[in-house]
């Protein structure tokens, strides 16, 4: 199959490179790897009315949305200003062809306590699998490019008893039609703190992907196709009994942003195979992506062992306002499966909605995010272990606060999570952010869950020219583990 996808991906972007005079690959901004950075590249890009529905960002998406706005008289507003400094310096570095686009190194204290027998230890949300007793981390990522057409990706996550090769992969293609193969992460969501379908709450697994980097046509369509290999489970079902082997995985994404200000998107996500259950072929997939309902439900026609395997699906909306003072607001409608046996209705369904204001008052910032979902999320019953890799859940961090004794995916167990970040930009150069994230799971559950709750500062700054982040955070999950600890992160 990666056969076949490799020679599809190379027609086509023989065929771009002959259809326009444009010419050059893309790298791509940070994700979930350096937090500041990030904050004012997404001011920059809803104050241009181009806010992001899934990352990481091209780079050569950021230009037009930062010149778009830093030439203009937007940059009066303080926020912005800073945001298309710190902006200006990045595109700076990249445009050298040689960069490192983060780097690294997190020392850390941890304490934790009341931890639930048997229960999986704790890891950090959406941090790729980072354990939650790890008491140091290093990151970092260089890209090197070779002309217009190639670029390299080299990085590296690390922490104690773990290694994984992070942002490495090879980057080939046009604006039009870029293809990325190696350990390239990817986050099907608006959303800034989780991400229903696929997110960085595991490590990423290798792949490959295929995507314009800049906006096609006037309506600014975007659009991804990935496939990729996730860990090893003992947990797939086949032929009455379990065996052990590595699912595929498959995606696509598609949006479109018909005039500033608002982007319509749908992400796809499908998984199977693995060992006895075969690799499906890419006609398989694409009856399976045409026909959920008919691939996936089994019934008097379709055995177990004969359904493809398992699917989810999420309808993004966004709009962005570019008012004086600009805001954002995003849904996402998404489903494990289909229901009353249809193709266009979305089964166990998980509704979620966010607001952003990147800044009030000149040096305050808000983000409300809320997400709900109903049982069966992330598990399934050939899949047993579900979405997972490396032991932890692809989607979002907050579903692993379950009792997952018996397998990775835990109970199905429906659950509401509230997040609310506050920023404070005391100077230019020293900014403080209060988060809070709570989670509920249905009472209907077989065990009795409390109320999770983490309270977290973090503190921005530089000390002897370095950049600094200081995270202090204490709570507890649904399982009433608590957990509480101190990060020191110096980046360059």
């Amino acid at each position: 199959m990666t056969r076949n996808l490799l020679r599809a991906a190379s027609a086509f972007i023989a065929f771009s490179s002959f259809a326009t005079t444009a010419a050059s690959v893309s790298g791509y901004t940070p994700l979930n790897q350096d937090p500041l950075l990030e904050s004012h590249i997404d001011r920059i890009m809803i104050a241009a009315e181009r806010g992001t529905v899934k990352k990481p960002l091209a780079i050569n998406s950021l230009k037009p949305a930062y010149h778009k706005v830093c030439n203009v008289q937007q940059r009066r507003a303080p926020a912005v200003l800073r945001a298309c400094l710190e902006v200006k310096k990045y595109l700076k570095k990249v445009d050298s062809g040689r960069y490192i686009n983060h780097a690294s190194i997190d020392l850390k204290l941890r304490k934790s306590s009341d931890l639930y027998e048997m229960q999986p230890a704790m890891t950090l949300a959406n941090r790729r699998g980072e354990s939650f007793d790890s008491s140091w981390s290093v990151q970092g990522q260089m890209v090197l490019n070779f002309g217009e057409y190639l670029a390299f990706s080299g990085g590296v996550k690390g922490w104690q008893g773990e290694t994984n090769l992070e942002d490495t992969y090879i980057s080939i293609g046009v604006p039009q039609a870029q293809l990325d193969i190696g350990y390239k992460p990817h986050w099907l969501s608006p959303f800034k703190q989780s991400a229903m379908l696929l997110s960085t709450h595991a490590p990423s697994f290798a792949n490959i992907s295929l995507a314009n980097n800049v906006p096609l046509t006037s309506w600014n369509i975007n659009y991804e196709l990935f496939a990729g290999q996730l860990s090893n489970s003992d947990k797939i079902r086949f032929e009455g009994q379990y065996t052990s082997g590595k699912p595929l995985i498959t995606g696509m994404h598609l949006s479109i942003a018909p005039f500033d200000g608002f982007t319509l998107a749908v992400n796809r996500v499908l998984q199977s195979g693995g060992d006895q259950r075969g690799t499906p072929s890419i006609s398989e997939i694409i009856d399976a992506f045409l026909d959920p309902s008919g691939a996936d439900n089994t019934s008097d026609d379709l055995s177990i062992d004969e359904q493809f395997g398992n699917q989810a699906a999420s309808i993004v909306s966004r709009f962005d306002f570019n008012a004086a003072v600009p805001f954002s607001i995003y849904l996402e409608y998404a489903g494990e499966d289909t229901s009353r046996g249809t193709n266009y209705r979305l089964g166990n369904t998980s509704l979620s909605a966010g607001l952003v204001i990147p800044f009030v008052f000149n040096s305050l910032s808000l983000n409300y995010e809320y997400s709900q979902w109903q049982n069966a999320w992330y598990g399934h019953h050939v899949y047993v272990d579900g979405l997972q890799n490396e032991g932890s859940l692809i989607g979002h961090f907050a579903a692993e606060q379950r009792r997952r004794l018996s397998s990775i995916a835990g109970e199905s167990v429906g659950a509401t999570h509230h997040n609310l970040t506050l920023g404070w930009q005391v100077s230019p150069s020293n900014r403080f952010e209060f988060n809070y994230n709570q989670t509920k799971n249905e009472p209907l559950a077989s065990y009795d869950y409390v109320t999770g709750r983490q309270f977290e500062v973090n503190w921005f700054g530089v000390i002897d020219d370095w950049d600094t982040r200081i995270i202090l955070f204490t709570g507890k999950n649904t399982l009433a583990e608590k957990h509480s600890g101190l990060t020191l992160s110096v980046a360059w």
